[in-house]
């Protein structure tokens, strides 16, 4: 910038500026003092201040990032930096404004279905991230058994919204999933729906960023500007907390490739013997550490593979009571997804 005393030729006076640029006299004050669009002179006598033609083009960008809510100090870093960071820079803060646009959203959302059920029973409500219950729904659906069987409980998967977040649920009868997600809800409650549903529901929900769940006679998804509803199955679910409690303290760790490595699934049976390490029925003693009882028991091969592959982690605790109840499946660094698989008898 220079201070001149002479009346300066080829520039903008800044009304002249303003009226181009779309910036109000009072903002390029403003923007010229804190030295985001200095003036290219400054009369010394009269403190008028004046702009070249080519200063248009940064005070048009200034105004299109103050419309989006720039901070100033975002500004300043924009302005001087080179093409690729500054089209770095606008990508990365694009995704904060979308960020926040969907937390508004989802919480919009929850006001509308508050107003919309003030004179009706409180809905159980929560608002949890649509990626994370897409992934949470496809590592219990494979529980549910195979859609379009008949498993000995409905297909279905309960989604039980708790104090403590939403717990997602499935069980065939033979082998049962739960899955924790941390969320705040409002009021509890559980809806049970069909697990073609459940996989519509992780469909909609994966690319759909916040996402509001209200059970209740149905389940009630709201996502971005998508509303749907989903039935509730009518038979009753199981009382899986009772099936959970059965699971005892023998404990089994193995890496889960080396427990998956003994698994056929075109074989209907697979025995493990337990006895401090632990033996599969081919004879392999495979590295494990086991802590109970010597014990000999059979599964389904499909379902263990199932339950490792859900995402249990390197390394699972196979964890169980009496010969006859199930035996839990967890990560052994502590993860939010269980897995329960009914042994089979085996023969004396």
């Amino acid at each position: 910038m220079t201070t001149v005393n002479e009346e300066p030729t080829a520039l903008l006076s800044i009304g002249e500026f303003a009226q181009r640029s779309g910036l109000s006299i009072s903002a390029l004050r403003f923007y010229g003092d804190c030295g985001l669009l200095v003036p290219a002179r400054i009369d010394g006598s009269s403190g008028y201040r004046y702009y070249e033609a080519h200063q248009l083009r940064e005070a048009t960008l200034l105004r299109h990032l103050r419309a989006l809510e720039m901070p100033i100090a975002e500004i300043q870093s924009f302005l001087t930096a080179d093409p690729a960071a500054a089209r770095a820079a606008l990508d990365s803060y694009w995704k904060r404004l979308e960020q926040r646009f969907d937390r508004s959203r989802s919480a919009f959302a929850a006001v509308q279905l508050l107003l919309s059920s003030k004179e009706e029973a409180m809905p159980a409500t929560t608002t949890l991230d649509g990626s994370e219950l897409a992934r949470a729904l496809r590592q219990v659906l494979p529980a549910a058994g195979p859609i379009g069987k008949e498993p000995r409980y409905p297909a279905a998967v309960l989604i039980d919204l708790r104090e403590d977040g939403v717990r997602l649920v499935a069980t065939d009868g033979h082998r049962l999933a739960v899955r924790d997600l941390p969320s705040s809800t409002l009021d509890l409650g559980r809806t049970a729906i069909d697990a073609a549903e459940a996989e519509r529901l992780a469909s909609m929900a994966e690319d759909a960023g916040p996402i509001t769940l209200s059970a209740g006679s149905e389940l009630a998804v709201r996502a971005s500007s998508v509303s749907v509803s989903f039935p509730a199955v009518s038979d009753h679910y199981p009382d899986y907390e009772a099936i959970l409690a059965r699971c005892g303290s023998s404990r089994l760790l193995v890496r889960t490739a080396d427990l998956g490595a003994r698994l056929d699934r075109n074989r209907d049976l697979v025995v493990l013997k337990l006895a401090g390490t632990a033996t599969s029925s081919d004879g392999v003693a495979f590295p494990a550490t086991y802590e109970g009882d010597d014990l000999t028991v059979g599964f389904n091969p499909s379902f263990l593979a199932d339950a490792l592959a859900a995402g249990i982690g390197p390394e699972a605790i196979l964890q169980r009571g009496s010969p006859i109840d199930p035996v839990a499946i967890r990560s052994a660094d502590g993860g939010t997804l269980t897995c329960l698989v009914m042994p089979i008898r085996l023969k004396d």
